[in-house]
């Protein structure tokens, strides 16, 4: 069975080797490059599908690459490049850190607390 689906598909089904991630990372930093803000253009995305073809990453993994990237340009509307080669994602710089935003939640909620207090109490 295995011999008649692999002639049907015109293609091995034994498990390919994984994406290395250099490549990936390199893949995701031109990713970056190409966005327009948090947007990328369809002519880029197939430029960029047709370089991954030809560097060895698998459509399906380019895509997720590709998915990854625009996800964290959307979440921080920014896209930033990356110089170090360990990484598989530009790294995020236009978030703030999330210690910050828990202080800043925790001081919001400590302010309306004490003005509805007010309010309730001595008016």
């Amino acid at each position: 069975m295995y011999q008649e689906l692999s002639a049907i598909s015109g293609r091995s089904l034994v498990p390919c080797e994984v994406t290395k991630p250099s490549q990936a990372g390199a893949f995701a930093r031109l990713v970056a490059s190409q966005m327009d803000g948090a947007t990328l253009r369809y002519s880029a995305r197939q430029a960029l599908l047709r370089q991954a073809e030809q560097t060895g990453i698998d459509r399906f993994e380019a895509n997720l690459i590709i998915a990854a990237v625009v996800h964290r340009a959307a979440k921080c509307d920014a896209a930033t490049e990356s110089t170090d080669e360990q990484t598989e994602l530009p790294p995020d710089r236009s978030c703030p850190p999330p210690w910050k935003l828990m202080i800043l939640t925790a001081i919001t909620t400590q302010a309306i607390i004490v003005a509805g207090a007010w309010f309730f109490f001595w008016r």
